[in-house]
């Protein structure tokens, strides 16, 4: 089921959200903050012992400045501004412990943070760490509310969409993960950034919890945009394929995509594109569709005599087919009214792979009009293309379609194929 192997890969992802955990040099010991117009700084008996943790920090000596920083700590009558600097220099050696650090570097830092004292130039980078650490620590709450104040302070980065995205996540928030995530889908898309598979799947995960089978098939679609595999595409179009509303038309349109991108694979499933190629009038498709039934790694021997007959008489009703084509060619150059001779002609041509002649013909058909069937034959014209090696007017073929047609979603994830071939 995809709820069971999405959860565990979307929590598994989500630990390891916003990346690795960088720190800067903390700072200075004497650093100068200018309150009511006066200079303010560490008092001399704080300072005597974050100067030499200092020095141990920059010789990487971690346990020998956590000990002078433990000292620091320890002085009665600290100003708020020794604390401030107590909890830089703390926050910036837990952290060097390692993850057993991180729960006090996310006590420390969340105090520089509320301080008051923490400069302007370095608010957003401590908002990150601070959300990161929060994070990793598994507080998901304050990983969202600090990760919420990293976003309004970066201007809406994508990585901060990330991380508050999988703390609500992870927090069994679905809706509002969703929400979060398809932010820094468009924030990275606006930043012309790549679009992260693991947003993705976790959004996927998230509407898989929901039981919202459109979401899901939604997401599927961006996945096999951002991140194609043939394992998204198998999902998305096995989704497509049990709507209920299909008419056998919309099948077939499926099954051609699914052969096309390598994932029609069952016997059966090749005997129904044979049978509505034929019911449809494309013998020569129906044929092929049903030679790959017979050697379907599924295909069982019992079906073999009936399916081999089968195709015998697709083949004789294909070669009468060929042997039509030069003179409905001249009838679809001769016909004014409507484009369908040209459509017939084009449909045709193509399932004789003779891709130049059907681009010629579909090409009259769209512009000549007044077709039964305008959204197949754009369809068919962005395939003949697309088989031409002219992907940008396949993709233009297939774009034409009208978002209101049965066949616009296909028409939209055949677009998608076309840029990645």
């Amino acid at each position: 089921m995809l709820r069971k192997t999405l959860l565990s890969v979307a929590i598994a992802l989500g630990t390891c959200a916003g990346a690795q955990l960088i720190v800067g040099t903390p700072t200075a010991v004497a650093q100068e903050k200018k309150d009511e117009k006066k200079k303010q700084g560490v008092s001399a008996k704080v300072g005597k012992l974050l100067k030499p943790a200092q020095e141990a920090m920059k010789k990487e000596q971690w346990a020998e400045a956590l000990a002078k920083v433990r000292e620091a700590q320890a002085i009665p009558d600290r100003t708020p501004f020794d604390d401030y600097q107590i909890n830089e220099f703390l926050f910036f050696v837990s952290v060097k412990q390692g993850e057993a650090g991180y729960p006090e570097a996310a006590q420390a830092l969340e105090k520089v943070v509320n301080s008051g004292f923490m400069p302007e130039d370095v608010r957003a980078e401590r908002m990150r760490q601070l959300a990161q650490l929060m994070f990793q620590t598994k507080n998901f709450p304050k990983a969202i509310e600090y990760g919420n104040r990293w976003i309004e302070m970066s201007g809406g980065s994508a990585s901060g969409y990330e991380l508050v995205g999988q703390a609500q996540y992870l927090s069994e928030d679905n809706a509002a993960a969703i929400a979060t995530l398809d932010k820094a889908v468009e924030a990275a898309k606006e930043a012309g950034e790549p679009v992260k598979e693991q947003w993705l799947q976790v959004i996927l995960s998230a509407y898989d919890r929901g039981d919202d089978s459109a979401g899901v098939s939604r997401t599927l679609e961006a996945l096999v945009e951002h991140a194609p595999t043939e394992k998204y595409w198998e999902q998305l179009l096995d989704s497509i394929y049990a709507t209920p509303d299909n008419d056998d038309r919309t099948v077939l349109e499926i099954h051609r995509l699914r052969n096309e991108v390598g994932i029609l694979r069952r016997a059966d499933d090749y005997v129904e594109m044979s049978d509505i190629a034929a019911a449809v009038g494309i013998p020569a498709e129906a044929a092929r569709a049903m030679e790959k039934a017979l050697a379907a790694p599924d295909a069982q021997s019992k079906d073999k005599d009936r399916r081999t007959a089968r195709l015998t008489e697709l083949k004789r009703t294909a070669e009468t087919d060929r042997k039509s084509l030069p003179g409905l060619e001249k009838e679809a150059v001769g016909a004014t009214g409507s484009g369908e001779f040209d459509y017939a002609l084009g449909v045709g041509l193509l399932s004789f792979d003779q891709y130049d002649q059907a681009t010629a013909a579909l090409r009259r058909a769209v512009q000549k009009g007044k077709l039964k069937r305008p959204d197949e034959a754009q369809i068919m014209l962005g395939r003949s293309l697309l088989k031409s090696n002219q992907k940008e007017e396949a993709r233009a073929a297939f774009q034409a379609v009208p978002a209101n047609s049965k066949l616009a979603r296909i028409a939209r994830l055949w677009a998608i194929y076309a840029n990645q071939v």
